[in-house]
This record gives C-alpha cells, sequence and structure tokens, in this order.
C-alpha cells in the first residue's frame, strides 16, 4: 500500500515540477529512489511471509542460521573448532 502511495505521489510531483526554494532541485528524483526502496521492502516482506508459510504448513521450524549475526557464527566456529 504505500508502494502504491508513493507512485501515485510521485506521479503528482512530476507534473506539478515541484522544486526546492533555494537551489530549485527538482523533488521527483528523490520520490522516484523513495519508490523504488518501498517496492524492494514490499518484495522481501512478501517472500519472508511466503517463506514462513510455507515452513508452517511443513510444519518445519524457522531456519535460524539465516539470522545470526556474524559474531556468533565465528564463535560457532570457532568453539567446533576447539573439539570437545
Amino acid at each position: 500500500m504505500l508502494f502504491y502511495a508513493a507512485l501515485l505521489q510521485s506521479g503528482t510531483v512530476i507534473k506539478s515540477g515541484l522544486t526546492t526554494q533555494v537551489l530549485y532541485i527538482p523533488h521527483w528524483p528523490f520520490m522516484i529512489i523513495m519508490t523504488i526502496g518501498l517496492f524492494v521492502l514490499a518484495v522481501v516482506f512478501t517472500l519472508d511471509t511466503v517463506k514462513s508459510v510455507i515452513a508452517g504448513v511443513k510444519n518445519e521450524k524457522p531456519d535460524d542460521s539465516e539470522r545470526k549475526t556474524e559474531a556468533e557464527k565465528v564463535i560457532e566456529e570457532s568453539m567446533g573448532a576447539m573439539g570437545p
């Protein structure tokens, strides 16, 4: 919904020719960048939702390996290298 609203607002800003008051920089390039960012965010949220739904249907635990920080991964590797 945010992407759609930003897309409509970008069209309005482009048609109006809105610029900054001092340097006369057009607003539309920044609106387009924001719209692209919101589109990417929507895609990521959608993929995460689909992945969670599929894991729920299969009755699997979510894969937490993606959520680990680099520090946690290094600690696990070093503990494994030390042996039992």
